[in-house]
């Protein structure tokens, strides 16, 4: 995808990691340099990023991944729940700039907004156990000698 990785399209020769350019070819290019290791191009089976057939198989870059022919896969692949509980993700490389946008909600203030995360159904039960437990509270302690519990 570009700009991260594309085809030259003036080479002919056989060394995969000359063929592509791009963003991810310049970022391995200078981790192979300052952490001295040697890598190898090649293209993901079926052009896909991954995915799961529903019984722990997976095919694309992660199947290369999860099946030991690759050490890491380059690529502007999303992040899923179930990608990553296969592999590890590193950070983001680069910010594209892409947002989803939406309408923002019309707002109505009132003096009762603090009571909106609730029903009114539940504020009823919850005032409901309180006069409950205060009820019981006041029968238990009316025996007393030295009542400590008063309805005021």
């Amino acid at each position: 995808e570009r700009p991260f990785i594309m085809r030259k399209p003036d080479y002919f020769g056989n060394d995969t990691n000359e063929k592509y350019e791009g963003f991810t070819m310049d970022l391995i290019k200078r981790l192979s340099t300052d952490l001295k290791f040697e890598f190898r191009i090649y293209q993901s089976p079926n052009n896909r990023y991954g995915a799961d057939d529903g019984n722990g198989n997976w095919d694309g870059m992660i199947g290369e991944i999860m099946a030991g022919n690759a050490t890491l896969a380059f690529g502007a692949m999303s992040i899923t729940s179930s990608r990553e509980a296969v592999i590890d993700f590193s950070l983001g490389v680069i910010s594209t700039g892409v947002n989803l946008l939406i309408k923002k909600p019309k707002e109505n203030f009132n003096i009762f907004q603090f009571m909106m995360p609730f029903s009114l159904e539940l504020w009823m039960a919850i005032l409901g156990a309180s006069a409950s437990v205060s009820l019981v509270f006041y029968i238990l302690d009316y025996g007393s000698e030295d009542r400590r519990f008063t309805i005021k």
